[in-house]
């Protein structure tokens, strides 16, 4: 092989390993960028029938044992309004209500627990 043929594989190596990096930091970028919601059950009963309603999207939740929680990314093109969680506990269909959600909201963070007879605590963080 000359020393021709070596700088092209180089090159054209080097060239193939930027570009994985570029995609690499840019899907990273664009999770840490990206709005999520965190359900976590506090309580000592399994949620069952969790659903989580945003002015824009819905999601129908697994069952959450106690101790466990679900992570849900949504999108940033939302309407104003509330994260509604609807589930059920201790045979008892509840409706909770937190936060607010606004259009664009890069890097939010938020994070709902609910604990025993539907007690919900909600905190919200952002990322930058």
């Amino acid at each position: 092989m000359n020393v021709k043929t070596r700088k092209i594989i180089t090159v054209s190596a080097l060239a193939v390993v930027l570009c994985l990096l570029a995609v690499g930091a840019a899907a990273t970028l664009l999770c840490w960028l990206t709005p999520s919601v965190s359900v976590m059950n506090l309580s000592a009963t399994t949620l069952s029938n969790v659903a989580l309603e945003l002015p824009s999207n819905r999601w129908d939740l697994e069952d959450l044992a106690p101790g466990n929680h679900s992570h849900v990314f949504y999108d940033a093109n939302q309407s104003d309004g509330t994260y509604t969680i609807k589930l059920q506990q201790d045979g008892k269909i509840l409706t909770l209500q937190c936060g607010y959600v606004t259009h664009s909201e890069w890097g939010k963070r938020m994070q709902i627990r609910i604990s025993d007879q539907g007690k919900i605590e909600c905190q919200e963080k952002h990322r930058y």
